[in-house]
């Protein structure tokens, strides 16, 4: 009888420990999954956008004199002010356009009706070259054509180009800045009063690596078109920081890849961003 007492205690023991050892990973699974949010809440932090309203997004890690100006003025009217940019790029900015309904700052959806002309795997080689049926092309009016012809069409006094994430596993940074310069040539001359602006290529997710291309790539191309920035006296926007986290890779609570696409938290903040250092 004893003995069989003894053996039942047993059963409880360790049922009672499995249990508790189950709700511990359970509480572990969930803590580790909701790490930033508890983070940010922690720290004053918006959880719904992981973004801190009170805080300074711009990367304080960066010695780059010449991009925007950090106290330019907010616009005041940045529906207004978006309505007055046209954006080129890549599957980056394409998710502007995705994400449109979404995207908001100040609880406004800024990007409603903003100008988004991008296309996926789209890179500088595409925009410097000629237009072939068999490659990669902005598509305008249901057609493929070039930037400068695009621009020329539209009203916007702004150009924001970024472009380099489909480059940088294939071309060398002197190749890439090359195509750049040719980009920005044929905009001003076919359209000079326009106002160019070099956005920064967004990051990798922290230790990811495709090839050539990898943070380190992508912060040498950064360092490149800051110099292309002042070689053409155009501005140049670091919005990569909005998302930058310490080693100065994409957030991977940002990503929608867990590689270099972006959620609409990201996006958030690129835009918050954008309206924090406008163009001048």
């Amino acid at each position: 009888m004893m003995k069989r007492k003894q053996k039942n205690d047993k059963i409880k023991l360790f049922i009672g420990l499995s249990i508790l050892a189950f709700l511990f990973f359970i509480i572990f699974v969930s803590f580790y999954a909701n790490r930033d949010n508890i983070y940010y809440m922690l720290n004053g932090k918006d959880v719904k956008n992981n973004q801190n309203p009170n805080a300074d997004t711009r990367d304080h890690n960066t010695n780059q004199s010449n991009i925007s100006n950090s106290n330019a003025e907010e616009t005041g009217e940045p529906v207004e002010y978006l309505q007055n940019i046209v954006f080129i790029g890549d599957s980056i900015t394409q998710g502007f356009d995705i994400y449109r309904d979404l995207i908001t700052v100040d609880g406004e959806y800024i990007f409603k009706d903003a100008a988004i002309i991008a296309s996926t795997g789209y890179g500088t080689r595409h925009a410097a070259a000629d237009i072939k049926t068999n490659s990669v092309n902005l598509i305008y009016n249901e057609k493929p054509m070039k930037p400068e012809d695009i621009i020329f069409e539209r009203t916007e006094k702004y150009v924001f180009i970024c472009l380099g994430l489909n480059d940088l596993g294939k071309l060398d940074i002197d190749e890439y800045i090359k195509n750049y310069r040719m980009i920005i040539d044929n905009i001003l001359n076919k359209s000079p009063n326009k106002t160019i602006v070099i956005l920064s290529i967004t990051p990798l997710v922290t230790g990811q690596q495709n090839g050539k291309l990898s943070n380190k790539t992508i912060t040498n191309a950064n360092n490149k078109l800051i110099e292309l920035a002042k070689e053409y006296d155009i501005q140049f926007i670091d919005w990569a920081a909005a998302i930058k986290d310490k080693n100065g890779g994409l957030y991977e609570s940002l990503s929608s890849d867990g590689y270099c696409h972006l959620k609409v938290e990201a996006y958030n903040r690129l835009a918050e961003y954008l309206m924090r250092h406008p163009a001048g």
